[in-house]
């Protein structure tokens, strides 16, 4: 099976810009994270820049995940996968949500990719020592991975789907989704 890295489609013409999120700690949602749970707040997202709405879009400074209602009904069937968190838009009445992306596989082909990881004595982020802090190209091994919709380990910011996913989403045509091919 082939897996795809799903992107923000930033070329769309007079689309709408999401910025900040008015919750603590943002890096909750971008991180691969299966225990997210109690209760959310009213949480709100604002609007960067009006545009066309989109079903998918990435917030500007965290790339934070928001889909819309028709999106979210698609990927109801990957509950296993994913969370869906309400999030109010700024400006519009339109139903929203935070995609949560639970889990993170250790599946990036080491041989056929090209990165650069994290050293101990990185001045910003000695934290993330082991870490991948670039990749590109980027290919993982389909035989490690257990998911449809699942984020790279030790490379969260990259959110991968199956085939079947991608697929699924493709017959919809749901506005501001982008897929590579990286298997």
């Amino acid at each position: 099976m082939n897996y795809y890295r799903l992107h923000d489609d930033i070329t769309k013409v007079n689309r709408w810009y999401l910025g900040d999120i008015n919750y603590e700690d943002i890096w909750d949602f971008t991180s691969g994270r299966a225990d997210l749970s109690g209760d959310f707040p009213a949480i709100r997202v604002r609007l960067d820049k009006q545009g066309i709405e989109l079903d998918y879009t990435e917030t500007d400074a965290d790339e934070v995940p928001i889909v819309s209602k028709r999106l979210a009904d698609q990927l109801s069937n990957f509950l296993e996968d994913i969370q869906l968190i309400p999030i109010k838009v700024e400006s519009t009445e339109t139903n929203y949500f935070i995609l949560n992306v639970k889990y993170k596989v250790g599946c990036l082909d080491e041989k056929r990719s090209i990165f650069q990881k994290f050293e101990t004595n990185d001045e910003i982020r000695p934290d993330l020592a082991g870490d991948y802090k670039a990749v590109n190209p980027l290919f993982i091994d389909p035989d490690k991975v257990n998911r449809n919709i699942f984020r790279l380990d030790k490379y969260d910011i990259v959110i991968i789907v199956s085939e079947h996913v991608k697929n699924k989403l493709e017959k919809v045509e749901l506005s501001g989704l982008k897929f590579n091919l990286i298997s």
